[in-house]
């Protein structure tokens, strides 16, 4: 599953955003008809998944290079990232606290209504925020 992290250079449009979801279905259909396969273009992927086996050390060194941060001016607290975590890794105290197991899925920011979760010293990274009222996808921050 993709996460919600885009940045600044990378910024994707609507149009992008359904051009990929029509090539990511085109590939599904593919594979259900047995008609394509994946196919493995950086073989140093194969090396690092091998590595990485039973390991926990890839979630320890991504959760030490991507600590998220509340923006204390623009949280609400209003608590929508607390209950939306999927792994109940954020605790409400004054603000929005991210503990140590997130597992980079990034819906905290997602759902943040007023995108005050950031990735730490990340300045050009943001969080993909899809607000479901209007099903149009946008970017929180200031990306100029």
């Amino acid at each position: 599953m993709p996460n919600n992290i885009v940045n600044k250079s990378g910024k994707m449009s609507d149009e992008r955003f359904q051009k990929a979801f029509i090539r990511a279905e085109e590939f599904a259909r593919g594979i259900l008809a047995r008609n394509v396969t994946w196919a493995e273009l950086f073989r140093g992927s194969a090396f690092v998944s091998f590595l990485t086996r039973n390991t926990v050390l890839p979630w320890i060194s991504m959760r030490m290079l991507f600590k998220l941060e509340t923006d204390e001016s623009k949280c609400t607290r209003c608590g929508l990232c607390v209950k939306e975590c999927p792994v109940q890794n954020i605790l409400l105290t004054d603000l929005p606290l991210h503990l140590g197991k997130c597992e980079f899925c990034m819906h905290c920011g997602a759902v943040c209504p007023n995108g005050a979760i950031r990735i730490k010293g990340k300045p050009d990274l943001y969080i993909r925020h899809e607000d479901s009222s209007r099903m149009t996808t946008e970017y929180r921050g200031n990306p100029s």
